[in-house]
């Protein structure tokens, strides 16, 4: 019943079975998604402002916001660990991608959008959080919300983790600094966009130990071209 423009979503089941992790989205309007000019009759936010991870217990039918969350912090895209563990992409790190140094915000991007936000830091991607350009990382933490670690320091952004049968944690990682129109002011269904070769597949242990990348990040299982092959090779 709340008045609040909100969003629940990216909801996961325990292994167990006994509770389910989401997370709900607060923004300040809405806007109805039409791709391609089709009105699909439905309303999407375009920028979120807060996020918090909430944990729904099936047993008693209660749910509850994980609590120890900074304010303002945008957690998303929880996952399960364990029954009592979850993994989830957070900016509450407070820290920005590296930026190129060199020009690499000048001109237009390939949808004519100019590349520079936040003058004069000219920073080449947008964000709706307030704070420019705040990286998303994995952080792990207890369903009581205690113990929070950031697990992936190192990365740029990094989304959408999964949790493998051994423990490992597969992700998107962002290794560029360019508009990749998640959460910006600027993209949505409507506007979608993501720049070529810029996500990577990477993986990590559930320490944030043992780092690698999986696909992309000149690790790619495709061969581009014939010609990198001795003269005659063939295909099997």
């Amino acid at each position: 019943n709340s008045k609040a423009i909100c969003v629940a979503q990216e909801a996961r089941v325990s292994p167990d079975g006994t509770k389910i992790v989401y997370s709900v989205g607060l923004g300040n309007t809405l806007v109805p998604v039409t791709p391609e000019g089709i009105d699909l009759g439905i309303l999407e936010i375009p920028v979120l402002t807060d996020a918090q991870l909430w944990v729904h217990d099936l047993t008693t039918g209660k749910s509850a916001p994980i609590p120890h969350r900074p304010p303002q912090a945008i957690d998303r895209q929880p996952e399960w660990l364990s029954n009592d563990k979850i993994v989830f992409a957070s900016n509450r790190g407070n820290t920005y991608p590296f930026k190129f140094p060199w020009g690499a915000h000048q001109g237009l991007d390939q949808y004519g959008n100019g590349r520079c936000f936040n003058a004069p830091y000219c920073v080449s991607q947008e964000y709706g959080y307030g704070l420019e350009a705040r990286s998303m990382q994995l952080w792990t933490m207890n369903i009581d919300g205690t113990d929070a670690r950031n697990i992936t320091p190192h990365e740029n952004n990094a989304l959408a983790p999964a949790v493998m049968t051994n423990g490992d944690i597969v992700y998107s990682c962002w290794n560029a600094h360019e508009n990749k129109n998640f959460d910006a002011s600027s993209g949505n269904s409507n506007n979608a966009g993501t720049a070529a070769n810029k996500w990577w597949l990477c993986r990590t242990d559930g320490n944030g130990a043992d780092a690698t990348v999986i696909l992309n990040g000149h690790k790619t299982s495709l061969i581009k071209t014939h010609e990198w092959l001795p003269h005659g090779t063939t295909g099997a």
